[in-house]
Formats: structure tokens, C-alpha cells, sequence
């Protein structure tokens, strides 16, 4: 058309930007924008609307908000449009502001907009926000909508208020809408509330509506019944549910729960579009009833059906390789894994050390463990069972001995609780490396030792070795167990300036427990708040415990 077949008008100019919203195609949505410009419909209010929301779905939220402010004739869509960009854009608190300011402006708000802002508030920072507009919805008549209700459920579970939501659907009075009944259902099999679940999956028959696929999935999750459990079975053969992949999955799932390995199998194989959930958990069902050796065939299928494996096949998998110690087999597996670059982000790490020393090859166990930065328990003890013995005839004996197998002893003690051992074993490195360094560091911090960890941290500085982000992680929590808050701060701005390396979630944690313990909880909150990434669960936890410490509990509801 633009090449000269006929000019664009009005109605082709919003359609062209809703195809570049749904693919995010931005570079061309501006074009387009150029092109509505050049036939002078930039004024036309649906045209306008698409560009807002355009800028808005793909993440350019100051344009969006721009062209919005310029717009003669602004309506709901359009408001609603940008409000909804901040909401995918993970920007809750500017969708609850922009919320705001079409109430004071007077704009019209219609249920798609009630239900943006609502999935806004599905965050645990946003718990006040969500009751202010939880009663602004209750004045105005929103309330009853089951749209809006289904929203509510939702969001009340997102923040941690299972009862909320269960309180909302216990209000709703048009039951008729099922999209009630299978989130109600779905927060509740999500809390392993399995006798709830399965009373309102009852109910749904007894209302004259029929289970669709999201409640059959849920419920399914939760059965532990045999006999319930084939009744759904022949409740989704009947109403042709049978053939949704997540129905199918979830069926073969609860029969392998229930141990009917057989049955779960013959399931699977009837799949037509099996995913990768599927697979996953038939491998580690037949893995987890015994079957160690149909596991490693069928995983030798997935590659015939084009399928990349998981995280919970490849743990899975390598578990079945432990069992059966298929020491190649292993080999293999964690081969695969290096190459698809899933070994960056630590994938399976304490499954591939376990199938190392389980296999009895104890020299590629420990060659990896050393190699993993961030050491969990799981692999930790599966060194410790496997190396302990080694490990003390080596101590004993006084043996000089080389970096890797050193910062293995020293992390292995400082697991242990052993401090002195710690340190013995670390003099008994012939040319500590960063690793050696950083284990040291890590267990003084561990062991609540911090200014014995500083120590070291300067030790290793003057020796000329440069820190990486896992020791920062041990000097941060050595500032934490110091109660030296500012040098805290000091240092976390240090990791960038002075050696060019970003700050991540466990840094970030250490900050949080540094001013918790020192008993600045307000400003931990507030440090939390202009993050620059998203915190998880490891830094809201990390102020969790800090407001049962403290006895703060109006914090610790937000956290």
C-alpha cells in the first residue's frame, strides 16, 4: 500500500500497529507512525491510541507517555493502553500513578482498566496500593463484574493473601463464570490446599458448569487418590479434555505420584504434542519409582522428537545415571549441558558432582566442584561422603597441596563448622588462587567471623590477586557480621567503579541483612525500592527475618 497501491486512512494505520504491538516489532511501528504522520492522521484519536500503545506494549514508556500528553482528545482506551505498557514493563508503581491520575482528571475507567491495575498490584510491594483500590472498585461498582473478581483472586494471591481470595470468591454472585471457579482453584492447588481444591472442583458440577482444562490441570496436581484420580481421568476422556497437553501431563503426573508407573507411561506415550513439562516428568517419575534404566532410554528419544531437554530432565536424567553408575552415559549428559551453554547458569550442578563420585571417578567430581561459584548443600555433601577420608589423610599428614584440592578442604570445613581447620588447611596451599582466597573469606564470613574475613580480603589484595564477584559476596557479609554500614555501601559501589563488576541479587541480599542487622530496617526497605533490578525472593527474605528479629510486623507483612 505505502509503495503506491493506495493510501492508508484511518482504520489501516491502528491495524498495521496492532501486528507491530503483537510481534514487538518496534522499528517498524515507527515507520508506520512516520506514515501517519506524512498522511496527516497523527490527529485521528484510534490512530493515536495505537501509537500510545505501541510505545507503551514495547517498553518505550517516555514516548508513550509523550504522544499521550499531546493527544487533543485522550479516552479510556488510550489512558488504559499506557497504563498497561508500565504494567508489562514491570513498572507497577507508575501504572498505579497513571491509575490515579485518571481519576483526578475525570477520566472514564471501564473494566479492562480495573483489571490492569489490578495485575499492578499482584506484587508483594504493592499490598497497600492493592487494599486503597480494592475499595475504590467496592464504591463504584466494579466489584460484582467476574472479570474483575477473577482479577482480584489473582492478585490477592500474588501478594500472599490466600484468604483474601478465597474471600472475594466467596462474595462473587454470578457463579456462572468459570474463569472464577479454575483461578480460585488454581491458587489454592498452587498452596497444596488439596481438600479445598477438590470441594470446589465438586461444587462446579453440583453449579450445572463443566470443569474446563485449567481446572482439570490444577486438580490433578493435587490428587493423591487413585480413585479420584481415575474419575477425572474418565471426566477428560468424556468431555474431550484428554487431548489438552496439560491435561494429559497432568494425569500422567498424577498417576506417577500415585504409583502407577505403567499407567503414567502408556499416558505419555498417548501424547501427540508432548512439551517439555512432559517429558520432564516422565523422566523423573520413572527416575523416582526405579526405573532408572527406561529413563535413559526415553531420554535418548527427545533429540528424535526435536526436543531440548530441562533443568528437571537433565537433573532427573543425571540422577539415573547415579543410580545405575553409567559413568559415560554421565559423561555424555554433562557434555550436552556445557555445550548448550546451560552449564553458565549452573544447571544441575549438584546432580552432575553427585553423578561424578557416585560413578567412583573422583578426580572429574572434584575438578568440577571446583569450578562451580556458588557451592549448594547438595554438592557439598556429595563431596564430603564421597572425599571426606582422602580429604583427612591429606590434613594429617601435612602434605602440601595444590589450590583446587585446598579451597575444596576449605569449604568443606567451613560447612562442617570448622573454622581452625579452615585455616589449617588453607597454609597447607602451596600458591593460594583466587578461589583459595575467596573460600577463606567466604568461610570467616560464614562463621560470623568478619573482621577476620577483611583481613584476608586485604591479605589477598597486597598478594596482587584481583577480587571477583563471589568474593565480594563474602567481603559484603563481613561487612554484615562487622555492622560496618557504611564501609558496606562504600564497598558495593567499589565492585563497579574499581573493577567493572555489576551487582547481582546475593549482593544486593548482603546489603539488605547489613542495614537489618545494624536495625536500619526502614532504610533496607527503601534500599530494596531503588534496586535496579527486580528483587527476588533471596532479598525479601533476607528482610523477612530481619522483622522477626526486630519484632517489626507492618514491615515484615510487605516483605
Amino acid at each position: 500500500m505505502w509503495g503506491g497501491f493506495t493510501k492508508p486512512n484511518e482504520f489501516t494505520i491502528p491495524s498495521v500497529l496492532n501486528a507491530c504491538v503483537s510481534l514487538l516489532e518496534l522499528q517498524f511501528g515507527k515507520m508506520v507512525h512516520g506514515a501517519a504522520i506524512k498522511c496527516g492522521l497523527e490527529t485521528d484519536v484510534f490512530v493515536e491510541t495505537s501509537i500510545v500503545d505501541l510505545y507503551a506494549k514495547c517498553g518505550v514508556t517516555d514516548e508513550a507517555f509523550r504522544e499521550l500528553k499531546q493527544m487533543p482528545v485522550s479516552n479510556v482506551v488510550s489512558w488504559t493502553a499506557m497504563l498497561n505498557g508500565f504494567v508489562q514493563n514491570g513498572d507497577p508503581r507508575s501504572a498505579v500513578q497513571m491509575f490515579g491520575e485518571m481519576r483526578n482528571k475525570g477520566v472514564e475507567i471501564n473494566n479492562y482498566t480495573v483489571t490492569s491495575v489490578l495485575t499492578a498490584c499482584a506484587n508483594p510491594t504493592m499490598a497497600k496500593e492493592a487494599i486503597q483500590i480494592h475499595s475504590w472498585i467496592y464504591k463504584t461498582g466494579f466489584y460484582q463484574d467476574p472479570v474483575v473478581q477473577t482479577s482480584f483472586i489473582n492478585m490477592y494471591s500474588k501478594i500472599g493473601e490466600v484468604a483474601l481470595s478465597e474471600l472475594v470468591f466467596a462474595e462473587a454472585e454470578n457463579l456462572q463464570h468459570l474463569s472464577l471457579w479454575s483461578n480460585m482453584i488454581s491458587v489454592l492447588a498452587q498452596n497444596s490446599d488439596s481438600d479445598k481444591v477438590i470441594h470446589l472442583f465438586q461444587r462446579i458440577f453440583q453449579e450445572g458448569l463443566k470443569p474446563d482444562k485449567f481446572c482439570c490441570s490444577s486438580v490433578l496436581a493435587v490428587v493423591d487418590s487413585l480413585d479420584l484420580g481415575r474419575q477425572i481421568h474418565s471426566y477428560t476422556i468424556k468431555s474431550g479434555l484428554i487431548s489438552n497437553v496439560n491435561v494429559s501431563s497432568s494425569l500422567f503426573g498424577m498417576y506417577s505420584k500415585c504409583g502407577c508407573i505403567e499407567e503414567s507411561y502408556i499416558l505419555f506415550k498417548l501424547i501427540e504434542d508432548k512439551d517439555n513439562v512432559s517429558w520432564a516428568s516422565m523422566v523423573a517419575g520413572l527416575v523416582e519409582h526405579g526405573y532408572s534404566d527406561r529413563a535413559v532410554e526415553l531420554f535418548t528419544e527427545m533429540p528424535m522428537e526435536e526436543m531440548i531437554p530441562d533443568k528437571m530432565t537433565l537433573t532427573a536424567i543425571l540422577n539415573a545415571c547415579s543410580s545405575l553408575q553409567i559413568l559415560k552415559s554421565g559423561k555424555e549428559i554433562h557434555g550436552f549441558i556445557l555445550r548448550h551453554g546451560v552449564g553458565e547458569l549452573r544447571i544441575a550442578n549438584g546432580a552432575i558432582v553427585n553423578m561424578y563420585t557416585k560413578c567412583g571417578d573422583l578426580v572429574s567430581a572434584r575438578s568440577f566442584f571446583d569450578r562451580i561459584p556458588l557451592k549448594g548443600k547438595f554438592s557439598c555433601s556429595s563431596m564430603i561422603s564421597h572425599w571426606h577420608p582422602s580429604a583427612c589423610t591429606l590434613y594429617k599428614n601435612g602434605i602440601t597441596i595444590e589450590a583446587s584440592t585446598g579451597s575444596s578442604l576449605v569449604t568443606m570445613y567451613s560447612k562442617c563448622g570448622s573454622i581452625d581447620d579452615c585455616c589449617k588447611a588453607f597454609k597447607e596451599i602451596l600458591a593460594p588462587d583466587l578461589v583459595s582466597w575467596t573460600a577463606m573469606i567466604v568461610s570467616y564470613a560464614q562463621n560470623g567471623k568478619g573482621a577476620d574475613a577483611l583481613q584476608v580480603y586485604e591479605l589477598m589484595r597486597n598478594s596482587g590477586i584481583k577480587p571477583d564477584s563471589v568474593t565480594f559476596v563474602g567481603v559484603l557479609s563481613a561487612y554484615s557480621h562487622a555492622g560496618l554500614v557504611e564501609e558496606g555501601y562504600f564497598f558495593l559501589n567499589s565492585m563497579m567503579e574499581d573493577y567493572g563488576i555489576e551487582s547481582g541479587y546475593r549482593h544486593y541480599a548482603c546489603m539488605v541483612d547489613l542495614l537489618s542487622r545494624s536495625g536500619r530496617l526502614t532504610e533496607a526497605e527503601r534500599f530494596i525500592s531503588e534496586m535496579p533490578i527486580k528483587p527476588d525472593a533471596l532479598v525479601w527474605g533476607t528482610l523477612l527475618a530481619a522483622c522477626k528479629l526486630h519484632d517489626d510486623v507492618e514491615l515484615g507483612k510487605l516483605a
